[in-house]
């Protein structure tokens, strides 16, 4: 869950368990009185605290059909012990709903009643009217399940359109010790506000991005204004990459073609740049025959950096590590088909004789990689087997199986007994892996909507002070 407060790790030791859980600095309400006090909710953060309030409220009702809900919803009103909390910002400026103890008393009601508020706060706040007619149906389904379920995207990708999401603004006076929130006096920044800042300044017109002087005209003269207008979308488009988080591509093969192409281009820049300097600056035919000869090294330098990138995306590209592996898959494409097509290659069949009976079906073992599975028992069945494949044939896609890398990796003892879940903590699980003294404990985790190996350690030999899955 990314809206309710959830446990983020877990350590294991001798005498029980210490859980993570995330940060909670400033209730909701009270970041938006003082953003109020501070010149106000931009729409922006309003559009972020909806679709979190949204998200968190759908969040907690889980994957139940609509019957399901409305029963369940019917039951709780009826008995009065609808879950009760409070919504809470983090460290990170991120809107989750925290669920009080059963009879505490910070909580301020339940998600919905609560979500109305501060959407119906929120509204008031704000003075555009398509953002405030958004807010008010939002508002009003949050009591009706069957219709917030139905609505849900089409509400979301309203609010994204009227306005860019941005983190709330997490502002400390010098009474928060005085109220209990415990806050050192000045604004505390979220992650993520200076490059949002430096985004609006430059959409705005007050931040100017200006080329070098490479060809010593005036800095008011009109032939700059072209460049200047294309420098300003490249610079957003850096900065929208940047915020993105850079997926566009990760890989070895793909960073090295990927800077190559940027050096060429770059030089191109400064070949031309070179070029209109001479043409500038001169006023007789010396300068215009050297610069003639110069003109086949920018196709030349961007073809041998196409080149060597070509050769060195071949030079790392996985390839078969032996025999028996190559004979088992014809084609890279075998390493993503689905677990139950196709037979199994000879360096699988083998890992999975030393695990115990030869899987059949369903429970061939899949190529090594992290698990999709929703099932934490299954996922840890899927990895248990894909760390038995690496063993008998490494590969370089073994170290996705484990959190750390391949350096985290530790021996997995075949069983001959399924895996058994012990413990559910939403992202992480205790799976325990055989019986007897040779039984260990094996942590998975889920990151990114893929379960990994945190940990594996000897049930008789337990880690002992604070030890364990940090």
């Amino acid at each position: 869950a990314e809206h309710v407060a959830a446990p983020v790790d877990i350590a294991l030791r001798a005498d029980g368990q210490d859980v993570l859980l995330p940060w909670c600095v400033r209730t909701v309400r009270t970041a938006l009185a003082q953003a109020t006090e501070a010149g106000g909710i931009s729409h922006g953060e309003a559009v972020t605290l909806a679709v979190s309030i949204l998200r968190g409220v759908l969040e907690l009702d889980g994957g139940q059909h609509d019957a399901e809900l409305d029963r369940r919803h019917a039951r709780a009103d009826g008995a009065g012990d609808e879950r009760h909390g409070s919504w809470w910002l983090t460290d990170e400026a991120r809107p989750v709903f925290v669920i009080d103890a059963p009879g505490g008393r910070h909580g301020e009601g339940v998600p919905r009643e609560t979500g109305e508020r501060l959407l119906r706060d929120v509204e008031r706040r704000i003075e555009d009217r398509a953002l405030r007619r958004v807010l008010a149906r939002l508002a009003e389904a949050l009591h009706d399940p069957r219709r917030l379920r139905a609505e849900a995207a089409r509400w979301e990708a309203e609010l994204l359109e009227i306005a860019a999401p941005r983190p709330l603004r997490l502002i400390a006076d010098e009474f928060a010790a005085a109220d209990g929130e415990g806050d050192p006096a000045g604004a505390v920044p979220p992650r993520y506000e200076r490059p949002s800042r430096r985004r609006e300044l430059r959409a705005a017109g007050r931040i100017d991005i200006v080329a070098p002087r490479r060809t010593g005209a005036p800095r008011g003269d009109a032939k700059r204004r072209p460049l200047r207008a294309r420098a300003a979308p490249r610079a957003e488009q850096r900065e929208g990459r940047r915020a993105t988080g850079g997926r566009l591509a990760t890989g070895g093969p793909a960073r090295v073609l990927r800077s190559a192409l940027v050096h060429a281009r770059r030089y191109g820049r400064d070949s031309s740049a070179l070029r209109l300097r001479v043409r500038y600056r001169s006023s007789g035919p010396q300068l215009e025959r050297p610069q003639r000869r110069r003109r086949w090294r920018g196709p030349v330098v961007v073809a041998v950096s196409a080149a060597v990138a070509i050769t060195m995306t071949g030079a790392l590209w996985p390839s078969d590590t032996s025999g028996a592996d190559a004979a088992g898959r014809s084609s890279p494409t075998a390493e993503i088909l689905p677990s139950g097509s196709g037979s199994p290659s000879p360096a699988e069949s083998g890992s999975a004789a030393v695990g115990g009976a030869a899987p059949t079906g369903s429970d061939r073992p899949r190529a090594p990689r992290a698990s999709s599975r929703s099932d934490p028992a299954a996922a840890g069945a899927e990895l248990i087997a894909a760390v038995r494949t690496c063993e008998a044939s490494p590969r370089p896609a073994c170290a996705e199986v484990w959190d750390g890398g391949a350096a985290a990796s530790r021996p997995v003892r075949p069983a001959p007994e399924p895996a058994e879940l012990i413990e559910d903590y939403g992202d992480i699980a205790a799976i325990r892996n055989g019986s007897g003294d040779q039984a260990q404990m094996i942590v998975i985790i889920r990151r990114n909507a893929g379960w990994r190996i945190r940990d594996v350690y000897d049930i008789a030999d337990p880690p002992s002070g604070g030890a364990g899955a940090p």
